[in-house]
């Protein structure tokens, strides 16, 4: 897989991690369209016995990608190596998945499956439908046509900073809707 860091030692380690029932990798790593600056999301499935798996196995796995610079335990996040490359690792219980099935997981990369358990569970993630409706276009570009008309009005009698406030968040939405209409949902700029 493309990945902006090696996962050779993460993957020796996490195939011989007892503690480690299943492990995939999701988002663009698990697609096979990581870039060097993609972050890498990785799912973790932990023994029930284990009570805070962030407290006890993020620190240990976000080290074998190198030096961690920076740390968020309760979300899992660490800033590793010498880019200062993001990895997001994602721990959950066998019995947390039965009921959650999320859009993230389609597409993902099962990397250590004990009991064919997780290849199912991925198997079983639809991607998310992403679409737009003409009401909702008409609606988006209606609402920055307004914006834009009372930009140019508070601009042409000196209220600059009023102006300018809502044209980073106008070319946002427009951004969105043009991802939407080609199936595609974005996270901003």
């Amino acid at each position: 897989l493309p990945s902006p860091l090696p996962l050779d030692a993460f993957e020796r380690a996490i195939m011989a991690d007892p503690e480690a029932l299943g492990v995939f990798y999701f988002g663009s790593l698990g697609c096979g369209t990581a870039t060097r600056y993609s972050d890498l999301d990785i799912f973790v499935v932990v023994p029930d016995a284990i009570a805070e798996p962030y407290q006890t196995k993020l620190v240990p796995l976000l080290q074998l990608f190198g030096e961690v610079h920076w740390l968020d335990i309760p979300n899992g996040k660490g800033f590793v190596g010498p880019g200062w490359n993001q990895v997001d690792i994602e721990m959950a219980r066998l019995a947390d998945l039965e009921h959650e099935r999320s859009y993230r997981f389609a597409g993902a990369t099962v990397l250590k499956d004990r009991d064919g358990f997780l290849a199912a569970f991925v198997a079983s993630c639809e991607p998310e439908s992403v679409g737009e409706t003409p009401a909702g276009a008409t609606t988006v570009i209606r609402e920055t046509l307004s914006d834009l008309l009372y930009a140019t009005r508070n601009n042409a009698r000196g209220a600059i900073w009023e102006a300018g406030g809502s044209q980073i968040y106008q070319c946002a939405r427009l951004y969105e809707l043009l991802a939407r209409l080609r199936g595609r949902r974005t996270y901003g700029f």
